[in-house]
């Protein structure tokens, strides 16, 4: 995470994510997906199986973009995640 923050990207934390796939074009088209077992994105391959839904419908999408929205308002900032970690981290002696 670090290395998408040194780059400026806003990164959010989720507690127990379960790595849910939403990709909406033009607020019309979209495709969402679940994987159907816990998915190492970093090293995500052809076979991996994973269940997806296209479609044209805008109330879709919509209903895409309103999700993502409420999860990002209720995620944490990564940075501030990272410094909790630090501060909760056992100290050496």
């Amino acid at each position: 995470m670090r290395q998408f923050l040194d780059i400026g990207e806003d990164v959010r934390h989720v507690d127990q994510y379960g790595g849910n796939f939403m990709l909406v074009v033009d607020k019309r088209e979209s495709i969402s997906s679940i994987p159907q077992q816990r998915v190492n994105i970093g090293r995500l391959s052809l076979d991996d199986r994973v269940v997806a839904f296209w479609t044209d419908d805008p109330s879709y999408a919509e209903y895409l973009i309103s999700t993502f929205e409420a999860a990002w308002k209720e995620a944490v900032d990564t940075r501030m995640r990272i410094q909790e970690l630090f501060e909760q981290a056992p100290t050496k002696a």
